[in-house]
């Protein structure tokens, strides 16, 4: 017996809440989905790694009322913001050679972020009027099954639900 208080055991806790976790269904898996840059989609497949768009809005609206008491409510909604996403480059250079010509054209291109899978229905972003920055990608001599992989962040100007 237990010499703290108030111990024991509660399986059909345990059990309630391994059933609330099942009922909740299939789970969407982190590596179904599919990011294509409109006029670009040849580029679909070298997305790595990617983030959905932040669902947000802007700064709290405060205001106070009698005895000062406070109160906060939602400001504006907020469609733009930032992601980042990873892209693996191909022996041909189709990546590099991409992304150069889209930021030196000063090209505005809309991106669509999309969750597929087994059974899913789909649902995702539209991201629009979208600026691409390319960071530096990583060369290593020592590495000898990793891929070159590009560091991209996307500003998008306008996002929207598909």
């Amino acid at each position: 017996m237990s010499r703290i208080p108030n111990v024991k055991g509660d399986i059909p806790l345990l059990k309630r809440a391994y059933s609330k976790n099942v009922a909740m269904g299939e789970r969407a898996v982190a590596s179904d989905f599919e990011m294509t840059i409109k006029g670009y989609e040849d580029l679909t497949v070298l997305v790595r790694t990617a983030q959905l768009p932040e669902i947000s809005r802007g700064e709290p609206v405060e205001d106070f009322g009698l005895y000062g008491q406070g109160f906060q409510q939602y400001g504006a909604v907020k469609r733009d913001g930032d992601i980042t996403v990873n892209m693996v480059e191909l022996k041909t250079g189709l990546v590099q050679d991409t992304l150069c010509k889209i930021i030196e054209n000063k090209e505005y291109v809309s991106i669509e972020m999309v969750l597929v899978g087994e059974g899913q229905q789909r649902r995702g972003w539209q991201l629009e009027d979208c600026i691409i920055k390319a960071d530096p990608g990583e060369l290593d001599t020592s590495n000898r099954v990793g891929t070159i992989q590009i560091p991209v962040t996307i500003h998008y100007n306008w996002c929207e639900r598909l």
